[in-house]
């Protein structure tokens, strides 16, 4: 896939795991103006960074929103002006300081 030049993107290689957030603008086919399938997309993304937090906090994982990446070298590599995949936030997931190996309790 774009691992390999995802890899070159100094962010993508803090953590463990870094999640990338897109969203595919042609995919909000309800909203007639950019200005709200902007505005949509950005609320969607909030919730699901929120959701990220919420399950590394549960599982002593560390994570951080990521916004000062190179977006335009992300998008593209999502082609994004051809499949409306547009690169919004990313996550890099580590293994929180605490982790001992056992299942929360």
């Amino acid at each position: 896939m774009i691992t390999e030049e995802k890899s070159e993107i100094c962010l993508f290689q803090k953590g463990h795991v870094s999640l990338l957030l897109v969203s595919n603008i042609h995919k909000m086919i309800h909203h007639k103006s950019e200005e709200k399938r902007t505005r949509y997309s950005n609320m969607d993304i909030g919730y699901v960074s929120q959701n990220i937090y919420l399950y590394c906090s549960a599982n002593n994982l560390s994570t951080c929103a990521c916004g000062l990446i190179n977006f335009d070298r992300l998008n593209e590599i999502l082609d994004s002006e051809n499949t409306g995949k547009k690169a919004m936030l990313v996550h890099p997931v580590s293994i929180g300081k605490d982790y001992d190996n056992e299942p929360n309790k």
